[in-house]
């Protein structure tokens, strides 16, 4: 058990973990914790995903200090986001453009909202894209917008909005004159600071993230990429 616990405090920790548990009479289980209050834990038993819940005063001594260290590495935040996005699109046009011409007009709202009634979430990065589709070629993916924000720990219900900044380009995929990208969609990730582990997302269309997951922290703003996000030669 000893050892078990010096590895835990090594290393970041997953919003559950897997640990072998010893009780006050040296009983041994191994489980997942899913939530601690301070004074009950929530399981998930290993051997047949039973959950249950367990006062943390009947664990031994080097037990509970595993558990508390779980705790405060952040172990008991919650790591799932509801996700919304307005994306403000409208048609309005100026009369400075060309009467050929078409436009994309976004003002995008993002909010992220923690459901959970009793835990705080993560604090994370969010980082949003807002995607096109070059006229001159259906397959490829053209980048308006990329914004990264800072998302604090959101208490239990809480929320947390951000504005991206307006998005306006034109394009003509009529007649010879064809250029600019039309409105795709978006990608919206949450993220660790490092950009290596993805604890939340959504998109429009809704296989984006699923196909590339965080390979969209690398692309850049007013960029233009293949299928498979490899930046595509002019």
């Amino acid at each position: 058990m000893g050892t078990l616990v010096l590895a835990l405090c090594g290393r970041a920790l997953a919003a559950s973990e897997v640990m072998t548990l010893k009780s006050q009479n040296g009983t041994a289980l191994t489980a997942r914790i899913l939530n601690c209050d301070g004074t009950t834990l929530t399981l998930s038993r290993e051997s047949d995903q039973k959950t249950f819940t367990l006062p943390l005063a009947r664990l031994d001594a080097a037990s509970q200090e595993a558990v508390k260290s779980w705790m405060t590495q952040g172990g008991n935040l919650v790591e799932k986001f509801e996700i919304s996005v307005d994306t403000g699109k409208s048609r309005r046009t100026t009369g400075q453009e060309d009467f050929d011409d078409k436009r994309v007009n976004l003002d995008p709202f993002i909010t992220l909202r923690n459901a959970n009634p009793n835990l705080g979430t993560r604090a994370a990065k969010v980082t949003v894209l807002f995607l096109g589709r070059p006229v001159s070629d259906g397959s490829a993916i053209h980048v308006f917008k990329k914004s990264t924000f800072d998302l604090p720990s959101l208490p239990a219900l809480g929320s947390q909005s951000f504005r991206v900044g307006t998005i306006s380009s034109a394009y003509d995929d009529r007649g010879y004159a064809q250029f600019g990208a039309r409105y795709l969609g978006y990608v919206v990730m949450v993220h660790d600071a490092e950009g290596k582990t993805l604890y939340d997302s959504t998109s429009v269309p809704a296989p984006l993230v699923a196909t590339h997951g965080l390979a969209f922290l690398t692309l850049s703003e007013q960029a233009t990429y293949d299928r498979e996000l490899r930046l595509a030669t002019r």
